[in-house]
């Protein structure tokens, strides 16, 4: 999306090129930490966990995911994905915690209501740092 977001800038606003930055987006650069060591301050110990962490809005395609459980699940029963964020300021403005309640309707229809943690809330680096060590897996959505 950054890197888009500089096209538009030259294409569409005729931006100079010295007057752009490109910030890279991404985690923190911590030491690999075995994720099993963080699990239990989540309540995941013993599970496989998938993450997904950042504003919730549709764009993100987090119900995909959710929909590709039950297969996952079939075969990895001890799954859980927590999907770890507040729903996006402008999302939650025109439409309120619509979306993040279909992704919850989704997964209980779905069967694997069981397999998703939705944490609603921003959280600090150092936590954010905690819930990306405790995961076996993330996954990026756009």
């Amino acid at each position: 999306m950054a890197e888009r977001a500089v096209g538009y800038l030259k294409d569409i606003y005729k931006v100079p090129d010295e007057k752009i930055d490109f910030i890279h987006h991404g985690i923190p650069d911590v030491p690999f930490v075995d994720p099993n060591f963080h699990k239990d301050s989540f309540g995941v110990e013993g599970r496989i966990v998938l993450l997904t962490f950042g504003l919730l809005s549709p764009n993100k395609g987090i119900e995909y995911a959710i929909r590709a459980l039950p297969s996952i699940v079939k075969r990895f029963p001890n799954v859980v994905y927590i999907v770890l964020g507040a729903t996006h300021p402008h999302l939650l403005r025109a439409q309120g915690e619509t979306y993040r309640l279909s992704l919850q309707t989704t997964a209980k229809e779905a069967g694997v209501g069981g397999n998703v943690i939705f944490h609603n809330r921003f959280v600090s680096l150092e936590e954010l740092v905690k819930y990306i060590s405790a995961a076996d897996l993330y996954l990026t959505l756009t």
